[in-house]
């Protein structure tokens, strides 16, 4: 079970902001699953941990939220939490992009969370594999800040968390946050797990100190000008209102955890001011061009969705430095698809005649996996399977039907190859000239025995280029002028 735990409850708690469903059909038909994990509230009693009250009972409903049932998987009785009550209103409250397909909310609290996941309540590295993640569940809020005691049992934990993502395809979204309080004896954080989506938000009550942070991920994924932990409701309500538009769509592959995470990313705002008064800057100096503070940058729902609507992309496997096509014109795209061991995918993309590349940003997501038998997890590090890909942009030739794939650029920002993370990142803004033609978003495998499940996500910009005049035109040019200057002389 965790060693000690701690909600940041908001202490300069601001007004209930409702965001306006944006863009697209919605569909109250997707019937999606979502968890929201609370610590419990600091109430005499030390039992509100949830968004409404149950009264004694395992399910409720509540006139505030129409259409959702409520699970208990904490406390049944007095159960109601004020903070848990404005997070839910962040993530699938009324008038929320969320609400429209949310169908089944289960609240749990964060002493039990490690139970739910691993069905028993001891952290061994040999486990029992949980029963499912509950029932279903795609979305997944974690708010709080725990420490389970001490490194390794630490390290189990995430490692255990990553796990469950990946065998339960969840977004796991939590708060990137480090307590200075002293109630941790590690300084070590749930959040650090690498396949969890960590969102840091924009205020001083949720300190981020990356040189304190334990195992794992060290870095924010997503930041949102809110306080941190309505910050990761926030975008844990994104996250599901992405996957309820790719359900009613039909875009089965954009549900994937992989694919969220990269729409959301991609679509990130990298301006750091904002109306709202936080700003915390965009300053992508890790090698996969990710920020240590904010991520990609600040999480854009419409913009996540206009990727999303965008359409899914041929991811192609590329033999012998080629493939055979199609290209694709579009500006926005995405795609999931698996890279083989010590092998490319790549998505094909076309610049018109008379354009360049004026900006692109890419985001390429994928989950460090344990391995398991019928009986356990392993989660000692020989279990661990982390995959080194990365992402480049590539030029491309078209020869006699088929699309030869190019050597890396030498701009650093069309290439990321970090090793030591699970996203890569580029943001190419113009630092080289990429003139009309093909290129190559090129996934690439360093692990010689396994195949990795992607996704990937892009938005690109062209501009017109100004054609340089030839030498033939520089001359008429000249021609011209001096005829002109002969005839204004003339009528002098």
């Amino acid at each position: 079970m965790l060693g000690c735990k701690i909600c940041f409850v908001d202490m300069m708690r601001a007004g209930l902001i409702a965001i306006p469903v944006l863009l697209g059909a919605l569909s109250a038909d997707a019937g999606i699953i979502v968890q929201q994990v609370e610590a419990f509230e600091n109430q005499p009693t030390d039992t509100h941990y949830a968004p409404i009250d149950f009264g004694g009972a395992t399910t409720a409903t509540d006139p505030g939220y129409a259409g959702i049932t409520f699970h208990a998987q904490g406390s049944t009785t007095d159960t109601l939490s004020a903070h848990a009550h404005d997070v839910s209103a962040r993530f699938y409250g009324p008038a929320t992009v969320a609400a429209p397909y949310v169908s089944d909310v289960y609240s749990n609290t964060a002493d039990n969370f490690t139970n739910d996941l691993n069905t028993q309540p001891t952290l061994d590295i040999a486990q029992v594999l949980p029963n499912g993640f509950g029932n279903g569940i795609k979305v997944s809020n974690h708010s709080y800040v725990g420490d389970f005691g001490d490194n390794t049992t630490d390290e189990n934990a995430i490692r255990r968390i990553d796990y469950i993502v990946n065998a339960e395809d969840v977004v796991m979204v939590a708060g990137a946050v480090t307590d200075t309080s002293g109630v941790f004896a590690n300084q070590n954080i749930v959040w650090t797990s690498r396949n969890a989506l960590s969102v840091r938000g924009n205020n001083s009550g949720t300190p981020f100190n990356v040189s304190l942070t334990g195992p794992g991920k060290r870095r924010a994924d997503l930041w949102q000008d809110e306080f941190a932990s309505y910050a990761t409701g926030r975008v844990s309500g994104y996250a599901t209102a992405l996957i309820g538009q790719a359900q009613s769509a039909g875009q089965t592959d954009a549900t994937h955890n992989q694919v969220v995470r990269s729409l959301l990313m991609t679509g990130a705002d990298k301006i750091s001011a904002n109306g709202s008064g936080g700003t915390i800057a965009y300053d992508p100096t890790l090698p996969n061009h990710l920020s240590v503070t904010s991520g990609a940058g600040k999480a854009n729902y419409a913009a996540s969705l206009a990727l999303l609507q965008s359409g899914e992309r041929t991811a192609q496997t590329v033999s012998g430095g080629a493939v055979t096509g199609p290209a694709t014109a579009a500006p926005l795209g995405w795609t999931y698809g698996t890279v083989a061991a010590n092998g490319r995918s790549v998505v094909l993309l076309q610049v018109p005649a008379g354009q360049s590349i004026s900006t692109l940003t890419a985001t390429l997501n994928w989950n460090v996996t344990q391995q398991s038998d019928a009986l356990t997890i392993d989660t000692s590090n020989a279990g661990q399977i982390f995959a080194n890909l990365d992402l480049e942009l590539r030029p491309v030739t078209l020869v006699g039907g088929q699309y030869l794939i190019g050597s890396q650029f030498a701009d650093p920002n069309l290439n990321s190859d970090s090793t030591n993370d699970n996203a890569e990142s580029l943001y190419f803004n113009g630092t080289t000239t990429l003139p009309a033609g093909y290129y190559a978003l090129d996934v690439l495998n360093n692990d010689p025995a396994n195949a990795t499940p992607f996704g990937l996500s892009y938005n690109l910009a062209t501009t017109a280029l100004t054609p340089e005049p030839t030498s033939g035109a520089i001359l008429l040019c000249v021609a011209v002028a001096a005829f002109g200057r002969r005839r204004r002389l003339g009528t002098r």
